[in-house]
C-alpha cells in the first residue's frame, strides 16, 4: 500500500471519530493522558496543518490556540482535504519535510502521519 493510501485511510478513520464531537465533549478525558478532547483535537487538527505545510515544501511551525471552531469535524475534514491534495504532488515523499522539530525524510513523515491519526483517532 502506498503512503498516501495509508494516510488517507487513517485520516478517514480519525475524521469519522472527530465528526460527532460537540462542544460538550471538549473537557472529557481521553486514553492519551496528556490530552483532554479539546487538546487532542488541537493536536490532531493542528498536526494536519503542519503536515500540509511541510508536504508543500514550506517550513511548518507549531500551531497555537484552538485549531477548530464550532464544528471540529468540519475543521478536521478541511485540513484533511488540504493534506491529501498536498500529498498528491509528484515527489512529495522523496524529499525532506521541514518540521518544527527538524528536517525529516518524506517517507518517515508519511509513516508518522499514518500512525498519529490512526492512534489518535482511536483516542477520540
Amino acid at each position: 500500500m502506498e503512503p498516501i493510501e495509508r494516510i488517507e485511510l487513517a485520516t478517514q478513520f480519525a475524521g469519522e471519530k472527530v465528526a460527532p464531537v460537540t462542544s460538550g465533549d471538549l473537557a472529557q478525558p481521553t486514553p492519551c493522558s496528556d490530552f483532554d478532547v479539546r487538546a487532542l483535537l488541537n493536536h490532531m487538527i493542528g498536526g494536519l496543518g503542519m503536515l500540509t505545510t511541510a508536504a508543500r515544501g514550506d517550513k511548518a511551525t507549531i500551531p497555537e490556540g484552538d485549531q477548530f471552531g464550532e464544528d471540529p469535524g468540519e475543521s478536521y475534514a478541511e485540513r484533511r482535504r488540504a493534506l491529501l491534495a498536498a500529498l498528491r504532488e509528484p515527489g512529495v515523499f522523496d524529499r525532506n519535510w521541514e518540521m518544527p522539530f527538524g528536517s525529516m525524510a518524506g517517507q518517515m513523515m508519511g509513516a508518522i502521519a499514518f500512525m498519529e491519526h490512526l492512534t489518535h483517532g482511536w483516542d477520540v
